[in-house]
């Protein structure tokens, strides 16, 4: 185990914004960034803001400078939560996120479904500490 690194995540209930959709793959099919989306400072809040002549919706499927302030504002379905994520060195000159309490790989959702709830939690508890 390397470190623990402080980290924001916002979390948003289903389907807001509508940003996040599924079906929106952009212009590169959600397979690489979209440059141009934002403004080259922060607002007067300290967050993001969508450029003022943002690339069209089909490219980045930004509704509106509405739906993406809510990217990064808390709301009735979304907020911020501020925890820490521990890295694990790979080995290779860099660090990555692990599954497991002792830094083990994630191997989807099948190799642990026949582990007990209470030792997944323990797992995760196990992680922050």
């Amino acid at each position: 185990m390397c470190c623990a690194c402080p980290v924001i995540y916002h979390d948003f209930n289903a389907g807001t914004p509508t940003d996040f959709e599924v079906g929106c793959t952009g212009m590169t099919g959600g397979l690489a960034a979209t440059t141009g989306m934002v403004q080259p400072t922060l607002n007067a809040q300290g967050l993001p803001a969508l450029a003022t002549s943002p690339p069209s919706i089909t490219t980045t499927c930004v509704t509106s400078a509405a739906t993406f302030g809510e990217w990064y504002t808390d709301g009735k379905d979304s907020n911020t939560i501020i925890d820490s994520i521990v890295l694990f060195d790979d080995t290779k000159g860099g660090f990555v996120n692990r599954f497991g309490a002792n830094g083990e790989q994630w191997q989807g959702f099948q190799a642990i479904a026949s582990v007990p709830r209470a030792m997944l939690n323990e797992m995760s508890v196990s992680q922050t500490t």
